[in-house]
């Protein structure tokens, strides 16, 4: 976590792209989030759930959050939400040239030319 802190420190990054974990590390350390993210426009968080504790506090340092839900064999983004339009508990809308639905079985099945065949 310090060489990252310290890297983010010394390049002052407009977005960052973030596992929600990694946040969760910092806030347990009791890192100072708006000092630490001075300067940034939002984080990019995917890759597993965001608690609500955590995005309460990133709420709270006025640190803008873009999220997105995605898989390996989609290209990665199946859903997303800017920072101008996160609601909390929404991963967003459905990519452009995405279909998606869910089946029920709860499974998410997805159709479009980034998914991988096979």
């Amino acid at each position: 976590i310090k060489n990252i802190i310290s890297s983010s420190i010394l390049l002052s990054p407009k977005i960052i792209f973030v596992v929600p974990r990694l946040i969760e590390c910092l806030i347990n350390e009791n890192y100072n989030l708006k000092h630490l993210f001075k300067g940034l426009d939002f984080l990019s968080v995917g890759g597993a759930e965001l608690k609500n504790e955590v995005e309460k506090k990133l709420q709270q340092n006025n640190i803008g959050i873009a999220i997105g839900y995605g898989a390996t064999e989609c290209g990665t983004r199946i859903t997303l939400a800017t920072a101008q339009e996160y609601k909390s508990g929404s991963v967003g809308k459905v990519v452009s040239g995405l279909e998606l639905k869910i089946a029920d079985t709860g499974e998410i099945l997805v159709k479009g030319e980034n998914v991988m065949a096979g």
